[in-house]
């Protein structure tokens, strides 16, 4: 170690530490997408239990489409009926609503 320049080992270490820092926060930032996705998820599923009882059929359909698209539930499906003129967020709507 005395052969080489302390300065380099210095900033090869800092270099080292603040890519180590990155990379558990990384994970870190990763652990609470997916809790939030499971927690916001799990609210979306009970207000949608709470508006109108489904029959089985259609949570079979409901669960189909978002397993097709590999999402969790939209939040549209929550909202009253669109007033406005395009369909972009009504595109997708519960079977037999």
């Amino acid at each position: 170690m005395k052969a080489v320049n302390q300065l380099w080992a210095v900033l090869f270490f800092f270099i080292y530490v603040v890519f180590m820092f990155f990379v558990v926060l990384n994970i870190f930032i990763a652990i609470l997408n997916d809790a939030y996705t499971v927690i916001k998820t799990n609210a979306v599923w009970e207000q949608l239990d709470k508006r109108k009882p489904l029959s089985l059929r259609e949570k079979f359909e409901v669960r189909k489409i978002f397993s097709a698209t590999r999402c969790s539930p939209p939040t549209q499906l929550l909202l009253p009926p669109c007033t406005h003129l395009h369909s972009c967020c009504c595109a997708q709507t519960l079977p037999g609503a």
